[in-house]
């Protein structure tokens, strides 16, 4: 369930809750807990690039968790070592390239100097990840793709690009069309855009599929992005009501 719970500076990536003896525990501490037992697979299982590519989620997914930009690079760099033995090794699987882009991302927080390279390799591995398997993770890597593009400076600073992200994004919700994230980062993007009418028809079918998502989408591992969506969905009605 990773990318697209929390919105960063270029791309989201997702954290979710799990309970434990009937009581939720954090994000951080989940995190935390996946990727110690991610690397312990990683270490035992040399040569294995899914061990290798699970253990780039869960480093995209700690690093997003931590708030010391230093532990944020280290866990990152981690990442990128792994998802690009995984991309080598097996050039074929997607969550090698998308794994690899969350964690270029992660490492792009903590830069100011050398971040749009970073964001340039990241454009790349998510490219790649489309080419591959574009419906992994929900669509997440055209989810991913089409944040990147709507959230980063425009030439020549950096690759930002509406009509690219509007493409993306609507590619995501084609692809996986009951699952709230694409819909709500499309939203966010009408939003930011101030396109008013684009945006009551999207929100019109985000409410169509709410209902089917929850039974979908149910359980303890998913308290989390449901809280998380649903506070975006708010954010989002609000910002769209002071725009208007």
């Amino acid at each position: 369930m990773t990318a697209g719970y929390g919105i960063f500076v270029f791309l989201g990536i997702g954290l979710f809750m799990e309970v434990a003896n009937g009581e939720s525990v954090s994000t951080s501490a989940v995190a935390l807990k996946n990727y110690n037992a991610a690397k312990s697979n990683y270490l035992a299982q040399a040569g294995d690039t899914t061990a290798a590519w699970k253990f780039a989620r869960a480093c995209a997914d700690w690093a997003d968790s931590v708030e010391n930009n230093e532990q944020r690079a280290a866990t990152a760099e981690e990442g990128i070592e792994a998802g690009k033995f995984a991309t080598e090794m097996a050039p074929t699987n997607a969550a090698g390239f998308y794994y690899l882009a969350l964690n270029y991302g992660e490492l792009a927080r903590t830069k100011t100097i050398g971040a749009l390279s970073l964001v340039n390799k990241m454009e790349h591995a998510l490219i790649k990840a489309i080419q591959l398997d574009p419906t992994l993770d929900h669509a997440g890597p055209d989810r991913s793709l089409g944040i990147l593009y709507r959230d980063a400076p425009g030439r020549p600073a950096s690759i930002g690009n509406k009509s690219k992200a509007e493409e993306h994004l609507k590619n995501a919700v084609r692809l996986t069309a009951d699952y709230p994230d694409n819909y709500l980062s499309l939203l966010e993007a009408y939003a930011k855009w101030k396109d008013a009418n684009q945006f009551h028809a999207t929100a019109a079918q985000y409410k169509g599929i709410v209902s089917i998502a929850k039974k979908k989408y149910s359980g303890p591992e998913w308290e989390g992005p449901w809280h998380d969506w649903e506070e975006r969905w708010r954010a989002v009605r609000q910002k769209i009501q002071n725009e208007g």
